[in-house]
Parts: structure tokens; sequence; C-alpha cells
């Protein structure tokens, strides 16, 4: 199971360099402890539940995985709106930017 780019503190701002991160990882649940100003992004991070959900279809269908996960706790739906442009302060453009594979 594998993912492409970082995972990021979605009501922050973009972290940079690693907001233009489009690297291939293999996929971890548990996303980094941010308490107290530590580790922000972390790479190949999709959450637990997109862990579980991919471990599951890997199991049952015997095929490989990418799991794209552009979801965030803790934010007003309005913060997760489509927006027009691939703005990497927001989730739907770091989302964009990830999944836009022009390079």
């Amino acid at each position: 199971m594998r993912t492409i780019g970082a995972m990021h503190v979605y009501n922050q701002s973009a972290i940079y360099p690693e907001a233009t991160n489009t690297n291939w990882y293999l996929a971890r649940g548990k996303a980094p402890d941010v308490r107290g100003g530590a580790q922000l992004v972390g790479n190949g991070m999709i959450g637990v539940l997109g862990l579980n959900i991919g471990m599951n279809l890997v199991a049952s269908e015997s095929v490989p995985i990418a799991i794209i996960n552009g979801a965030g706790g803790g934010g007003a739906i309005s913060f997760y709106q489509k927006t027009s442009t691939a703005d990497l302060d927001v989730p739907y453009g770091r989302l964009h930017y990830r999944l836009d594979l022009r390079a």
C-alpha cells in the first residue's frame, strides 16, 4: 500500500518544502504528534482509517493499493470545500496539487 506526498496539519498554512512533495511512500497510519509544536508533517501518512481500509482491500482483492487521503480532523466542512486553484494553504489545494501529476 502506497501514497503520494505528505500529511500536513490541515488547519495550518502550507509547510515548505514538504507542501510540494509528490514522492511515493509506503503508507503509514499514525500521524505525527503535533502537540507543543512538534513535527507537523508526516511523509506517507494516510491515517488509521485509510490504512485499515487499504489493508482490507489488499487482503481481499490481492492487488496493489494507493490511497491518497485529503481529509483532516477538527475543521469546519467549509474549510474542505473545492477551491479554484491549487492553493497549498488549504486542504483541497494540497490534495489537488498532489494529484495533478504534470511533472
